[in-house]
């Protein structure tokens, strides 16, 4: 689920979203798992035009792994620079 607050026509935006991502772990020959975890993030963005936008966005992911023994509280993040081209 996504939400977008346009500021008026500037052309500038804040979004969030919330949802579920897959994801893999692995040790390299030792121990391979997926899982499916809860993700939420957000950013800014800019139109310069109808076209061409460029913006920042933070998303972090987290999930619980009990398959190697004791259970762990695990978490990952990403963080985003970006210019997008729309056709």
């Amino acid at each position: 689920m996504q939400g977008i607050v346009p500021f008026s026509t500037s052309g500038w935006e804040i979004f969030g979203h919330i949802g579920f991502a897959d994801v893999s772990q692995k040790v390299a020959g030792l121990y391979s798992a997926s899982d499916t975890a809860g993700m939420a993030g957000g950013g800014v963005r800019w139109h310069i035009n109808q076209s061409i936008a460029i913006g920042a966005q933070i998303d972090a992911y987290v999930w619980q792994n009990s398959d190697i023994g004791s259970e762990y509280d695990l978490s990952a993040g990403t963080q985003q620079l970006y210019f997008q081209i729309s056709f």
